[in-house]
């Protein structure tokens, strides 16, 4: 039951691990306008956040993890997304920008607002 529900945020989190840890050489250039990759990190962070409460809530074996869907999805978010921005230090063409991992943190309270604004919980 659990892996049902939380499928699409567990391969969402896979696609956003391999993109983050591509070398900088190898990721498609799109700059719109200075600052749009902060909105593409915001994004998907937002969106993985987003995903893991509404599988936290639904699934049914963890009854805690149901519970605090919220609060552990935006925990989970925050974390990752810190620990990945730190990580690209050492990924070849790519490097640690606050403004990046400042953008998963807010991407990450961003889904928590989603959710809120879908379910009108």
């Amino acid at each position: 039951m659990f892996l049902r529900y939380n499928l699409f945020g567990l391969l969402w989190l896979i696609a956003i691990l391999v993109l983050t840890q591509m070398p900088g050489s190898e990721t498609p250039r799109t700059s719109l306008f200075e600052g749009f990759d902060k909105i593409i990190h915001g994004s998907i962070f937002a969106v993985f956040v987003l995903l893991m409460v509404v599988g936290f809530i639904k699934q049914r074996k963890y009854i805690k993890l149901r519970t605090k869907a919220k609060s552990i999805a935006l925990t989970i978010g925050i974390v990752i997304g810190v620990i990945l921005e730190i990580v690209q230090s050492a990924v070849p063409d790519r490097s640690f920008e606050w403004l990046d991992m400042l953008a998963n943190v807010g991407g990450s309270l961003t889904g928590i607002l989603l959710f809120y604004w879908i379910y009108r919980v």
